[in-house]
């Protein structure tokens, strides 16, 4: 994708590569005036198939996904697999809640698969909508067939920077729409500082893969629309209100062993559903490494599971059906 951004001078978003990764398929891309506009939506990395689709929300908002590719190959051919894109936030509007984000996604699956049972996963941040989409449609009497959480972002999640400048914005009376800006760039303004007393820290180890969405973040003060593309620290700012609410279904894990903070940021969900509503599966590395260097690990796990709850669903409709109880 580089390589064609220096040759062609212009960027594909990644919903186009998703779209149509052949050759020529990426050529039309390039000659579209309309690529970089297109609508988000539910996209499919392998639209074939005569299993029930399976929906995942990757998380990357580096937009380097490539690793769903890997993801989908493992779960066969016959395997639908689409991936919902994080969302895009703006400076025009009020980030939305982490309860409307995930409305809004179920909004975009439906228009592939409009009714349950539904077969959901996401990595990160994905995996926390996930769930949030999972309690969504269980209340709204969907079923949910199989929920695979990998490395979810804990669900309690809390910042004094954003309380402190929420109550400033709020002192100061400013709109719904406007209630993130000091915080945006209060976050920002950490980030630079961080970046020249500690440049290797954790605090701005994904600063150059900002830049690269947003140049004008390179100054400290950058205009209040460039702020709005630090995904991180707006999805922070919906995050520290989020409340877990109740998801009734099974959840299958895959933890990160390298970082047992996030599995153990988990526990307040876990610890109140039975034993045999949780599934958990230990992968090597980081919680990163997880889609990288051990990415088949992480694939043959999903396959696995995706090939059981085909199984556990075929079983159900049998022991349903009018043929089955004579």
């Amino acid at each position: 994708m580089d390589r064609i951004e220096r040759a062609c001078g212009k960027r594909l978003t990644l919903s186009a590569l998703f779209a149509g990764p052949t050759v020529e398929q990426l050529a039309q891309a390039l000659d579209s005036s309309e690529q970089e506009g297109s609508p988000r939506g539910c996209l499919p990395v392998q639209a074939e198939g005569s299993r029930r689709p399976f929906f995942f929300l990757h998380g990357q908002w580096t937009k380097s996904a490539f690793y769903c590719f890997a993801l989908a190959r493992a779960c066969g051919p016959d395997q639908p697999f689409y991936v919902l894109e994080p969302c895009t936030f703006s400076a025009r509007h009020e980030v939305p809640t982490l309860a409307a984000i995930a409305a809004a996604h179920i909004e975009d699956m439906r228009t592939v698969q409009p009714h349950g049972p539904y077969r959901l996963g996401g990595f990160c941040n994905g995996g926390l909508l996930a769930y949030e989409m999972a309690r969504q449609l269980e209340s709204q009497g969907e079923q949910i067939e199989f929920l695979g959480l990998i490395a979810p972002a804990p669900p309690v999640q809390s910042s004094r920077l954003r309380v402190v400048c929420d109550a400033v914005q709020r002192a100061r009376g400013a709109g719904r729409a406007r209630r993130a800006d000091l915080y945006l760039r209060a976050r920002h303004a950490q980030r630079h500082v961080y970046r020249r007393l500690r440049p290797g820290g954790r605090r701005v180890q994904d600063f150059g893969k900002l830049l690269v969405i947003e140049p004008r973040l390179e100054r400290m003060w950058p205009p209040r629309e460039a702020l709005y593309a630090d995904y991180v620290g707006a999805f922070t700012w919906a995050a520290v209100q989020y409340t877990t609410g109740v998801y009734r279904g099974k959840i299958t894990f895959c933890w990160s062993r390298d970082e047992p903070a996030v599995t153990r940021s988990w526990q307040s969900v876990i610890g109140r559903k039975p034993e045999a509503d949780i599934e958990e599966h230990a992968l090597a590395g980081t919680h990163m490494e997880t889609i990288t260097e051990h990415i088949d690990d992480l694939a043959a796990v999903l396959s696995a599971c995706l090939t059981r709850a085909e199984h556990e669903a075929g079983r159900g409709h049998a022991a349903a059906s009018p043929a089955a109880t004579r």
